[in-house]
């Protein structure tokens, strides 16, 4: 959890923590306030099953470091042009939670193979409209699971 993430500048203070700042420094991924994982490992002899759940919390849209040092939702980075849709409904980039499961069988001491999925329910991205131009309407930093969707990954492992 960030409790407080700020910078004094002469202009005032720049808040950081809960929002897509600092924004040029992070890509405008921005300081989501929670971030955490857990795992969770059964073995069962030479047979290893591993789950392993990520999270971030939602992330205010407003970047203090952008000339603007309020944080209400009136400072959103992205304001819909669209006749009838509110400016504060992308106020927030929403929370995201994507799990990986592993499987790994030990063949002996030296050797074994071993076989992921990653993001294995698709979960998908949220949508961030006010992030950086190098990754449209996504945070990459936060939430790369989703934008790929579900991935497999197979092999071996070897020591001499």
């Amino acid at each position: 959890y960030i409790i407080q993430y700020d910078r004094h500048t002469a202009q005032g203070v720049q808040k950081y923590a809960g929002t897509m700042g600092p924004y040029d420094l992070s890509s405008g991924n921005g300081t989501p306030n929670w971030r955490g994982n857990w795992q969770n490992t059964l073995d069962l002899g030479k047979l290893s099953l591993s789950a392993t759940a990520y999270y971030v919390g939602k992330i205010k849209a407003v970047a203090t470091d952008q000339g603007n040092l309020d944080t209400s939702c009136a400072a959103s980075l992205y304001k819909s042009s669209q006749a009838g849709v509110p400016n504060d409904r992308f106020c927030y980039v929403k929370r995201f939670i994507n799990v990986d499961l592993n499987a790994t069988i030990a063949v002996n001491d030296d050797f074994s193979f071993f076989g992921n999925v990653g993001n294995v329910f698709g979960a998908r991205a949220p949508i961030a409209p006010a992030s950086y131009a190098s990754s449209p309407n996504y945070l990459t930093t936060w939430h790369y699971a989703g934008l790929i969707g579900r991935t497999f990954r197979a092999g071996a492992n070897f020591k001499f």
